[in-house]
This record gives structure tokens, C-alpha cells and sequence, in this order.
């Protein structure tokens, strides 16, 4: 349905306009003719131009296309709501859905916390479990045998591989609950392999967001750019990064006071002071393990320590880097990526520093930490030959 404004003229060359509404029926358009004295009612005017009134034809045209497609829309939520309403009652019933959460999620996971930073990050994935399990439409006794119908999902979102994983958990709890619940057999849905994994991490990082692992963030990086960190406690978190190569979300627990502690060493015969973080992602460990050491050894990280100690550090955004490092691909693991080299260079053993960025093994810290773009050497030492 749609206005239209013909241009006419009259035998004597005088030239008027006519209104003319056209609609369309099984394929078939029809015109109507609107009379002079109707025009009023459709916000038109005799005394119009014909530019005025095809400017006016225009604007209603535009005006009943979006009431149309409000329409639509209004349409097609109704009808996602129907099919979830559905949905929900076969896989995702309210009353076990309350009892999961408070059998399952809030023992598991809350740890008499239930509105801590952790807990809500685990509320968040079974969010987003729900609307997979809406969307996948299978019942939870099938899952394993179907698995790639819930790796395709992953990778339609593309979800990146160690945040499927952290899904799989919540999605196999729910699975064993209400197999449990109703009687049914459960087999956990495996991780994805060879070209199932390899699909969903290819999915992922052809996301306009994925900028890849981040690059090393160097000091002498940071201090060429302390001037564009304007806001208050930017540089200072920077700064704790670089020297101390810590996780972005150690450097934000060092806030709280029962997260971090001070300490001293000696090594021969030179005593130092020791910044011991907790390191709470280490949930498979007892709490006594989760700490990590690191030597307070240079007069930087004397001055990184006075941040800490201030409590008057701030996380930047993502966009903050971008627009302080626009060359680079800095993110907020930039300063721990460039750790390890720059302990290396100053004479620490690799041995050391792995311990100090809390991993595992050497290997990690090698994989992972060590630039291979960075030609490092000791020069050669001249032998003198005696004649």
C-alpha cells in the first residue's frame, strides 16, 4: 500500500495533481482515485504544489512502511516467544531449572558468595546454556550421540574454544540433572576434536573483534605513551603489568587486601622484598598452593609495588589500548607477554620467571611467553692467542 501523485493538465495547459492510493491484492495491483474532498483525510491539501504533495506522498509512504515492518517484527517475536514457551516446557522446565540452580550452581559454584564476581560469570554461562538448549531443541538424552548439532551452535556464535569449554560444564550438569531427574540416561557431551574443535576455532577467529594473542607490551612502550593514559590509575595498572607480569584479573584483586602479601627473601647474601599473589583461577589446588612468589628485584617494580600499596590503579579498556597503541595489538595481557623477555634479558633464569608468572611447567612459559621475533645473544668473548 503506498500514495502516488500523477501530474495532469488540463486542456487549456493548466496543470494540477491527482491522489492516487494504490494497494495490492493476490499479486494484482489496483488504483484508487482519491477525490479532491477526501484528500483532508489523508493529510493532503488542495493548495498543494505537486512537489509539496509527492514530498507528502513520500513521508505517509515512508510512515506505512514502518508501521509494516513494526508489524512484522511485533510478528515474528510473537511467534520465537510461542516456540520457546514450548521448548521450555520439554527441556527447560521453570521448576527444575529453580531447583538447579539452588542444587546444583549456588553449592558448586557459590561458595557461600552468591553475589560475587565468580558466581555471576557462572550465572552468565547457564544463560547462555538455556538459550542453546532452546535453540538445539534436543533432548538432553540424545546430546552426546548429537553432538556436532551443539558444535555447529558454537560455532554459529563463534564462541572461542576455552569459552566452550567452560559451557560444556554447566551444559553436561544440567544434562545429568534432569536425565537424573526424569528417569533418562545421560553421556556427557565430549569436547570437540581434530575438525569439530578446529571448525569452532576457525569460526572464531574470523570474528571482526578477534585481534589474536596479544603482543608484548615493553616499558619503553608505556612510558612513550604515559602522557595519552589521561585517566587516573591507567598507567599505574600498565605499569603493574609489565613489571610483575600478572593476569588482568590479578591486578585487580590486588584491591583487596587478603589477595596479595609481602614478604622477603634472600639470595646470596642480598635480601629482597616478595609480592605473593593469590592465584584464585587455581581451583584444582588447596588454597595454601595458589600463591605465587615474585622478587621484588628492580628499582621499577619498587616503584609498580608503591602502586600496589596505593590501591590507585585502574583496568583500561580495550578501546583505551587501541587508541594509546594504534600501531600494535596491545590488549591487557600486553605487559605479561612481554614479561618473560624482559626478565630474560635483564640475567633471570627461565626457570625462575615461569615460576613467577605461576605456571606449571617451563613449557608453558616457552610456548606461550617467549617472543620469537626478538633476536637475543650474548657477544662473543675475544680469545687472545699467545704467540
Amino acid at each position: 500500500m503506498s500514495y502516488r501523485v500523477n501530474k495532469r493538465t488540463k486542456k487549456h495547459g493548466q496543470i494540477y495533481w491527482r491522489l492516487i492510493f494504490e494497494s495490492w491484492s493476490n499479486g494484482e495491483r489496483s488504483d484508487r482515485h482519491i477525490p479532491v474532498h477526501e484528500y483532508v483525510l489523508h493529510s493532503f491539501s488542495p493548495s498543494m504544489t505537486i512537489d509539496q504533495a509527492r514530498e507528502r506522498a513520500h513521508s505517509k509512504n515512508a510512515e506505512i512502511n514502518l508501521n509494516k515492518h513494526e508489524e512484522r517484527t511485533k510478528l515474528r517475536t510473537l511467534d520465537r516467544m510461542n516456540r520457546s514457551r514450548l521448548i521450555e516446557s520439554a527441556f527447560l522446565p521453570a521448576s527444575d531449572c529453580k531447583q538447579f540452580e539452588e542444587d546444583e550452581l549456588v553449592k558448586r559454584f557459590a561458595d557461600d558468595e552468591p553475589d560475587s564476581k565468580k558466581f555471576r560469570k557462572i550465572l552468565s554461562h547457564w544463560h547462555y546454556v538455556q538459550k542453546m538448549i532452546a535453540k538445539i531443541a534436543t533432548d538432553p538424552s540424545l546430546w552426546a550421540e548429537e553432538n556436532k548439532r551443539i558444535y555447529n551452535y558454537f560455532k554459529s556464535r563463534r564462541s572461542s574454544p576455552e569459552y566452550m569449554s567452560k559451557l560444556l560444564r554447566i551444559l553436561n550438569l544440567w544434562g545429568h540433572f534432569y536425565c537424573r531427574k526424569h528417569g533418562k540416561a545421560f553421556l556427557p557431551v565430549p569436547a570437540p576434536t581434530g575438525h569439530n574443535r578446529q571448525g569452532i576455532r576457525d569460526a572464531y577467529m574470523e570474528r571482526d573483534e578477534y585481534l589474536g594473542p596479544s603482543e608484548a607490551l615493553t616499558p619503553e612502550m608505556l612510558e612513550k605513551q604515559r602522557g595519552s593514559l589521561t585517566v587516573p590509575g591507567q598507567y599505574e595498572w600498565l605499569a603493574i603489568s609489565v613489571w610483575f607480569g600478572l593476569r588482568p584479573q590479578e591486578i585487580d584483586s590486588l584491591k583487596k587486601p587478603k589477595q596479595w602479601k609481602l614478604s622477603s627473601a634472600v639470595c646470596q647474601g642480598v635480601e629482597v622484598k616478595v609480592l605473593m599473589v593469590y592465584q584464585s583461577k587455581l581451583t584444582s589446588l588447596q588454597s595454601e598452593k595458589r600463591w605465587k612468589s615474585i622478587p621484588v628485584v628492580y628499582p621499577e617494580q619498587e616503584v609498580a609495588l608503591e602502586y600496589v600499596k596505593s590501591g590507585r590503579f585502574a583496568r583500561p579498556l580495550a578501546k583505551t589500548l587501541k587508541r594509546t597503541f594504534p600501531s600494535t595489538r596491545i590488549t591487557l595481557y600486553g605487559g605479561r607477554k612481554g614479561f618473560t623477555d624482559l626478565m630474560l634479558e635483564r640475567g633471570q633464569a627461565l626457570e625462575a620467571v615461569s615460576s613467577w608468572l605461576g605456571h606449571a611447567t617451563i613449557e608453558r612459559t616457552w610456548r606461550s611467553y617467549k617472543r620469537r621475533d626478538v633476536v637475543s645473544f650474548r657477544p662473543a668473548v675475544k680469545i687472545k692467542v699467545a704467540a
